[in-house]
């Protein structure tokens, strides 16, 4: 336990103890995972639990899956949208620029979380092990 606290400490991840056997981690300002105690062996496993904060649904979203998955929907969503608007000839209530820099800016933030996660995964089971 006192391994990870050190790990978490000097990686500037913030954790929460919500109990005896749960951690809350906030790998940043929008993202948290789950580490749960296997009884077992002792050590943290991660959970595949996690809050992510939608900004454009203002919740929280529970699981990876679902969060990556409404994330590619709402991209999916923008882009038809859009071209609907063009295809009817309907003048659009963004510039151009505006709405590519919208998606881009959306696009990025998805895969920045994506390797932080990863990022975080590969940095746990590198201390789990040892």
């Amino acid at each position: 336990m006192d391994r990870l606290k050190d790990f978490l400490r000097i990686n500037k991840y913030s954790y929460l103890e919500l109990n005896d056997y749960t951690l809350e981690v906030k790998l940043n300002h929008q993202l948290y995972i789950y580490l749960e105690k296997d009884l077992e062996s002792g050590q943290y496993k991660i959970t595949n639990r996690l809050k992510n904060w939608n900004w454009l649904t203002g919740a929280f979203e529970t699981s990876l899956e679902k969060s990556f998955i409404h994330s590619f929907l709402l991209i999916l969503a923008f882009i038809v949208f859009r071209m609907l608007l063009v295809y009817a000839e309907i003048k659009p209530f963004m510039p151009d620029v505006v709405f590519v820099c919208v998606l881009a800016m959306y696009i990025v933030m998805t895969i920045l979380y994506v390797f932080e996660y990863l990022k975080f995964i590969i940095h746990f089971h590198g201390i789990n092990k040892s």
